[in-house]
């Protein structure tokens, strides 16, 4: 049986949620999850990324699919550490006259 799709979408997942891990450490960090929530996150992200490794061994794609998932963990910190701007619309679409 082909395992070749199974770990494209074992993959993706694995760097969709090493993006939430990323998140999730920053807003922890902040105290706005709980430990719990980050876990599971850490946790649903090493279990794709070992099962890539378990169906595949150490070959080219679980070394490109662990590349991919650090710098998406390593993204997600970054965008989740810098303040957000958040503009203030009401002014321009209520103005005081």
């Amino acid at each position: 049986m082909p395992t070749g799709p199974f770990q494209t979408l074992l993959g993706a997942l694995g760097v969709l949620f090493a993006y939430f891990l990323g998140r999730g450490a920053v807003k922890l960090r902040r105290g706005e999850v709980t430990r719990g929530a980050t876990f599971s996150w850490a946790l649903r992200t090493t279990v794709c990324v070992y099962a890539v490794f378990f169906f595949g061994g150490l070959r080219w794609p679980f070394i490109l699919v662990f590349a991919l998932a650090a710098a998406s963990l390593i993204g997600g910190v970054w965008l989740e550490s810098r303040p957000k701007k958040v503009e203030d619309l009401s002014k321009i679409m209520f103005p005081e006259e």
